[in-house]
């Protein structure tokens, strides 16, 4: 797939404006590590990552590439890259540096623990220059916090003094601030980012390095803040004038950054990037992979139609493989994602990526579990069955930490492969869901309660009752899609959603009435004729709220039969349900009826039909015990099919015609319908399924003395003597019931 890129003009450099805006926030707490350019500074972190790339719906990261204040032993002191300032304050940058800012730069720069550079801040504050305050607050930040109060007040004189200098400050020093910001998580002065923004739209644009443009996008995109219109602008354009300079961790840094940030670069800095990527494919390492990648199937969430070459894409998959025994287990979780969101083919990269992420399996946090589940369930490919015992074991051990988004999109992945879960990974999930859901969105809810339906098995009552007092809290929030597959799902599961819920759904509907889209119309009246029995005032509030929508069906080309089949059946319903009448005065539903109806019709009558084998052995019983018995009988007037038509008649089950205008709902005495249920007409419980519980009640409204077999009450019966007695006694309750 391919990104289209944003047009944009270039602003100027000159104006002054804030440099941040509020961001989307990304989910999760990010995690950080800074690469050091000096052993001299405090007790830091000697474990420095590259930064770690998120799930395709949340953003975590690890920075790195902090580019350090360059510091070289000179006469009196430590050279402070950016120039100096005179002694007290002051820019001082045509002098240069003072002896004393060198001195005390150089001291800043030596002290052997965060106690030391403490005393060194809250002692000489008052004398600092552009350089030492910002070199002071930038080592501060990356310490590793073990004084309180100490740390605090130091901080606090850092920032007075960054802010008073910022006007002297060069490109690199607010680029590395930022960064330093970006990687401590520490909340700043609130005019310390405004400050540090204005700054760098006052210097000129070639004032910014590589790294300077790659460290400030990165920084922006941890903070989860948006740079402002104006310095967007020119970092955006620098990138595409510096693009061959990148290196390839300046290259990963920014798409990252660009994909955290769900902001698409201009036209010509896409291209450029893209053409750097090509160029030095074969230099980057797993961890740079893996963030291009994830971030060019984040930004093509945004723009389908177009975007990387294949050419680009070909080059780092191929990199990708060549290196495969590098990647971690993160890397290779978020590469199968990426490759899964780019549509790209299942092919050797895959295939080694599912090897290695197997063999880390110990590795992967739930957030990776989850992203392979999805990947794997998006591509269509099943996981080995050696990577989904592993992720299988993985998941039950971590299943306590596990976010809404990871228990939603395990549960979907399952259902949309086709498996089910275990029951102890199962059971697992389904407590975390209780204990998190009010992280539940609208997806969540719907894709869960979608993956359940798919599995014909209803969730616990705790969860299922949570589900919908969420689902309840955020309807406003619902699409058109969430709103179809949640009604779908409970209707599957029989499980009526409650009069507040239902109304909450409907009020939703009507709002996003333009949205639906056909098949998610035809699914919601399908869900009706579940809903209008026990809720057939808000049943028809919803449909009437969707008539518009159930209008434009009629221009409709082409619908899948499946589709078709619900529609027939909600047609019947509109006919025979008291609650669904006030519908078929509809002028839509009637234009349907008359422009679809037979089609409708057509395809449900098409849908193929095998006696089954206890379905002959009770047609049989019943022949023994002198009853008619019409097997697979077609009613003339629904079109719906009987397993079996039973009756002392021996007229029954011919094709006579019963009106439904004068008949419907009248008892045909001596005339019973026989069903024979196997498994698929019943939930994991043994309770009837939403499509079972339809067709009952359209039978029953249709006049016949229905009679259901549940297939492990017919396994359990010994002989005909057994079935006799059995049989006699469903079709007496049947006829007084």
């Amino acid at each position: 797939m391919m990104l289209v890129a944003a047009q944009s003009s270039r602003p100027g450099t000159t104006a002054h404006v804030a440099a941040f805006a509020p961001a989307s926030p990304c989910r999760g707490s990010p995690r950080f590590a800074i690469r050091h350019h000096s052993q001299r500074a405090c007790t830091f972190d000697q474990n420095p990552q590259r930064p770690v790339i998120g799930s395709p719906l949340s953003s975590t990261s690890l920075g790195h590439g902090v580019q350090g204040t360059t510091c070289r032993a000179t006469r009196g002191g430590l050279q402070g890259g950016g120039g100096g300032s005179g002694r007290g304050g002051g820019s001082g940058r045509p002098g240069g540096p003072t002896d004393r800012n060198r001195e005390i730069n150089a001291r800043i720069m030596a002290a052997p623990d965060e106690a030391a550079l403490c005393a060194i801040v809250e002692e000489h504050h008052p004398e600092f220059n552009h350089v030492n305050a910002f070199t002071a607050y930038r080592r501060l930040l990356r310490c590793r916090h073990d004084r309180g109060r100490e740390r605090t007040q130091a901080l606090a004189a850092a920032e007075a003094q960054v802010v008073r200098h910022v006007g002297a400050a060069g490109a690199r020093e607010c680029a590395n601030v930022l960064h330093a910001l970006a990687a401590s998580k520490h909340a700043p002065r609130q005019d310390i980012p405004p400050a540090i923004g204005a700054r760098m739209l006052s210097l000129p644009a070639h004032a910014f390095n590589p790294q300077d443009v790659a460290n400030t996008l990165w920084a922006h995109a941890t903070m989860q803040r948006t740079p402002g219109a104006a310095l967007w602008g020119v970092l955006d354009a620098r990138a595409e004038q510096l693009a061959p300079l990148f290196t390839p961790q300046n290259l990963a840094n920014t798409f990252w950054a660009y994909g955290t940030l769900a902001r698409l670069p201009a036209a010509q800095t896409l291209r450029a990037l893209e053409r750097a990527a090509e160029a030095r494919a074969g230099e980057l390492n797993a961890q740079e992979v893996a963030n291009i990648l994830h971030a060019t199937a984040k930004l093509t969430r945004l723009a389908p139609a177009s975007g990387l070459r294949e050419a680009t894409l070909v080059a780092l998959e191929q990199r990708g493989l060549e290196i495969v025994a590098s990647f971690k287990a993160q890397e290779a979780a978020n590469v199968l994602w990426a490759i899964a969101t780019l549509e790209r083919p299942a092919g050797g990269l895959w295939d080694a990526l599912e090897a290695r992420a197997e063999a880390m399996a110990r590795h992967l946090n739930p957030q990776n579990v989850a992203n392979i589940l999805w990947a794997s369930a998006t591509s269509g490919k099943r996981p080995s069955a050696g990577l989904l015992s592993a992720l299988e074991v993985r998941a039950e051990a971590t299943a306590q930490t596990f976010k809404a988004q990871d228990v939603a999109n395990s549960v979907w992945s399952y259902a949309t492969l086709g498996l089910e879960p275990p029951e102890p990974l199962l059971n697992a999930l389904e407590v975390k869901a209780v204990e998190i859901m009010n992280g539940f969105n609208a997806q969540n809810i719907a894709n869960t309660l979608w993956a359940f339906a798919a599995w014909e098995r209803r969730p616990g009552a705790q969860l299922l009752r949570a589900l919908c007092a969420r689902a309840e809290d955020v309807a406003h929030t619902f699409s058109a899609q969430n709103i179809a597959n949640t009604l779908r799902g409970l209707t599957i599961m029989a499980s009526p959603p409650g009069d507040r819920l239902l109304g909450a759904l409907a009020r939703r509907a009507a709002e996003v009435e333009s949205e639906f889209k056909p098949y998610e119309l035809v699914s919601v009246l399908w869900s009706s004729c579940f809903l209008c029995i026990d809720a057939p005032g808000l049943t028809c509030r919803l449909v009437s709220g969707l008539e518009e929508a159930v209008g434009r069906l009629c221009d409709v080309g082409e619908m899948d039969a499946a589709s078709l089949s619900q529609l027939h059946m909600y047609l019947l319903a509109c006919q025979l349900e008291e609650g669904l009448a006030a519908c078929m005065q509809s002028s839509s539903v009637l234009a349907v009826r008359e422009k679809m109806g037979s089609t409708a019709r057509a395809a449900f009558a098409g849908q193929g039909t095998r006696p089954s084998h206890t379905q002959h052995q009770v047609s049989l019983a019943l022949r023994s015990m002198h009853f008619c018995v019409h097997d697979e009988f077609r009613c003339p007037q629904s079109g719906l099919t009987l397993d079996l038509v039973v009756s002392l008649d021996p007229r029954a089950g011919e094709d006579t015609e019963l009106s439904l205008d004068s008949r419907a709902g009248e008892r045909m005495p001596g005339r019973w319908a026989v069903e024979v249920d196997g498994p698929r007409h019943f939930l994991a419980c043994r309770s009837p399924t939403g499509a079972t519980v339809i067709k009952r009640r359209l039978v029953r409204l249709l006049g016949f003395s229905l009679v259901s077999i549940p297939f492990w009450e017919w396994d359990s019966l010994q002989g005909l003597g057994q079935q006799a007695e059995y049989l006699s006694a469903q079709l007496q309750q049947a006829s007084t019931s």
